[in-house]
């Protein structure tokens, strides 16, 4: 993962803000769906 380009006390606008959101959204559920799995392996 390359650093973000942004300061976080001057956040990017626009695309820049909604692709970060929607990395994190999509980490959080691949994240849920790996503890899914670990439970039904582990089971």
């Amino acid at each position: 993962m390359r650093p973000p380009k942004y300061d976080p006390k001057n956040p990017p606008l626009g695309m820049e803000a909604t692709n970060l959101d929607n990395i994190n959204r999509v980490n959080d559920v691949n994240r849920q769906i790996e503890d899914m799995h670990d439970r039904d392996r582990f089971r």
